[in-house]
């Protein structure tokens, strides 16, 4: 396959998803806009799920809880159970356990944690909207012919900071979160279950990349003036 036509093909695809997101970005904020609003509340409706882990010291927390449905927030059963014990296969070669004090936990949208919770999803569909953005419009700038291009080399760089930014709004959710359901839900104490540090590191990997293209660019106008 011919590398423009490869090129081509990830113009496409990045685009289609482009579109993807955006539309879901909108029927995210409609179907927030009209439950916030009072117009979408018939059971069912919205609400917003994060996956937590219960650190206590009590045994009587690792219960199911049954919160009042006119609280903010409504807690479900301990995903794991209360088996604590380790299993093994037929043929003892694998060992498995359940993770304890894990749960799912939903928040009503018309609450402190349910607005927070709207603006974390509103700003993650953005940051996801501008990386595939970036990726369809380096995807549409390079060819074979001319493959070094200032313009793209920005792209790159936005790239990289873009991924950088997602990791540092991934702390600050953690700690935010956990601040705002320490106030709402004192016991148990419940911390959000993240992962920091991946999207990091691709923005450093892009950034390498953009440092060697950049050089790149250096030589093609180099040769350029040689010639």
């Amino acid at each position: 396959m011919k590398p423009q036509t490869v090129f081509s093909f990830l113009r496409i695809v990045t685009s289609f998803l482009f579109y993807i997101m955006i539309f879901l970005a909108g029927c995210v904020v409609l179907m927030a806009a009209l439950t916030f609003l009072g117009i979408k509340t018939e059971p069912g409706s919205i609400q917003f799920s994060h996956e937590v882990m219960a650190f206590v010291a009590d045994k009587k927390y690792t219960e199911t809880y049954n919160v009042n449905v006119k609280s903010p927030l409504v807690i479900g059963a301990n995903l794991n159970g209360r088996n604590t014990g380790t299993s093994v296969s037929p043929d003892s070669l694998i060992r498995y356990s359940p993770v304890v004090n894990r749960y799912h936990l939903e928040v009503k949208p018309n609450s402190a944690l349910g607005y927070y919770s709207f603006s974390v999803i509103f700003f993650n569909f953005l940051l996801a909207i501008g990386i595939l953005w970036l990726f369809r419009r380096i995807f549409s700038e390079v060819n074979v012919t001319t493959p070094f291009k200032q313009r793209i080399f920005k792209y790159l760089i936005s790239l990289a900071i873009l991924f950088g930014v997602s990791d540092v709004l991934k702390l600050a959710h953690y700690i935010i979160f956990n601040q705002l359901i320490h106030q709402s839900l004192p016991n148990p104490n419940f911390d959000l279950v993240t992962e920091v540090g991946g999207s990091f590191m691709t923005g450093l990997i892009i950034y390498a990349i953009a440092i060697v293209y950049q050089r790149g660019i250096v030589l093609q106008e180099e040769n350029t003036l040689t010639v």
